[in-house]
């Protein structure tokens, strides 16, 4: 699995060179994400970080939107998907 700096994460096959599936805008950013300081951009929905549970299903992904997304991967079929979003409060406010 790998994040990209458009917000999407791809999964990935040891046994091809491209993904096999890729969920676009994994990390969306809403417009008005902090409206009183105006400080939305395109790098909040940058993926920065993605790690999968050994022996699971489970994947996890990050990004500058402040929230940690948990997804499901299913194998059989090569897909990813969405379980829960997980929103990240900052201790120093």
């Amino acid at each position: 699995m790998s994040g990209s700096d458009n917000g999407s994460i791809a999964l990935w096959s040891i046994l091809k060179k491209k993904p096999v599936f890729i969920v676009n805008n994994a990390h969306h950013v809403i417009a008005d994400h902090d409206s009183v300081n105006h400080n939305c951009t395109p790098a909040c929905s940058w993926v920065s970080s993605v790690a999968v549970c050994r022996g699971s299903e489970l994947a996890a992904s990050g990004a500058g939107n402040g929230c940690v997304r948990l997804w499901g991967v299913e194998s059989g079929s090569s897909a990813i998907q969405p379980l829960y979003e997980l929103p990240l409060v900052s201790l120093f406010s």
